[in-house]
C-alpha cells in the first residue's frame, strides 16, 4: 500500500455548488478557446488580411500564449483561481469584441491585438481551474473529475465550431458568433466569480496504491 490521499469522489463532488459552477465556466472556456484557435485564420481572411498577414496574426497568437501561462500560473500563488479566471474571461470577452470590430472595420491592427490578447488568455485559463478543482476536491478522484471536466470543455468547443460553420454558411461571417462568444464569456466571468474556493470534503483519506503515488503531487487543502 500507498500513502493515503483525501478528497472527494466524483460523486460528492457533483453534490456541491462550486462543481457546477466551475464545470460551466469551463464548459463556456471551450465553447471561446476551441473556436479561436480553430478559425483564427479564416476570420483574418474574411476581413481581407493577405496569406503573410494572416500567418503573422496566427504565429503572434502561438507566442503570446507563452507568457500567458506562465504569469497566470505565477498569479495562482497570490490571488484566488476563481477571481483569475474571471479576470480572464472578461479580458478574452474584450478580445473577442475587439475582433469583431476588425470585421466591421477592415482594420489589420484590431486583429493582430486582438489575437494577440485572445492567444494570452486562452491558454493561461489551465493553470487557475486546475489548482481551483484540487483546492475544492483533493487528490483522492482528481484525474476523473479532471476527465469529467476536461470531456466538458472538448464538448463546447466542438459545439461551437459547428454553430460558428452553420451561422457563416447562412450569413457569411464570423462577426455573429464573435460576438456571441464575448457575451458568454460575461457570463463565465460572473460564474467564476461566485464560485466558492474552498474545501468540499471530509478527511477521509483513501489509500493509494504504492506505484501510482509517486506520479501524485503531496498537496494540502
Amino acid at each position: 500500500k500507498g500513502p493515503s490521499l483525501q478528497g472527494a469522489t466524483l460523486r460528492q463532488a457533483s453534490r456541491t455548488r462550486s462543481f457546477w459552477m466551475l464545470l460551466i465556466s469551463n464548459f463556456f472556456c471551450g465553447v471561446t478557446a476551441r473556436y479561436f484557435w480553430i478559425l483564427i485564420a479564416p476570420i483574418a481572411m474574411e476581413g481581407g488580411m493577405s496569406t503573410g498577414q494572416v500567418a503573422l496574426v496566427v504565429s503572434i497568437a502561438g507566442v503570446s500564449a507563452l507568457p500567458g501561462m506562465l504569469l497566470f500560473g505565477a498569479a495562482c500563488e497570490k490571488v484566488g483561481r476563481p477571481t483569475l479566471l474571471s479576470v480572464n474571461f472578461m479580458l478574452r470577452s474584450a478580445a473577442f469584441v475587439i475582433m469583431a470590430f476588425y470585421l466591421k472595420t477592415h482594420e489589420p491592427m484590431l486583429m493582430f491585438v486582438g489575437a494577440a490578447m485572445a492567444g494570452f488568455l486562452t491558454r493561461s485559463s489551465a493553470p487557475p481551474f486546475s489548482l481551483a478543482m484540487i483546492n475544492c476536491f483533493g487528490l483522492r478522484r482528481l484525474g476523473t473529475i479532471i476527465g469529467v471536466t476536461g470531456m466538458v470543455h472538448q464538448s463546447g468547443g466542438a459545439l461551437s465550431l459547428f454553430i460558428a460553420g452553420y451561422i457563416f454558411d447562412h450569413v457569411g461571417s464570423y462577426s455573429p458568433t464573435l460576438v456571441a462568444g464575448s457575451i458568454l464569456l460575461v457570463v463565465a466571468a460572473a460564474i467564476a466569480w461566485r464560485s466558492p474556493e474552498k474545501k468540499c470534503y471530509s478527511d477521509i483519506p483513501a489509500t493509494v496504491p504504492a506505484e501510482v503515488a509517486p506520479r501524485l503531487a503531496t498537496h494540502t487543502p
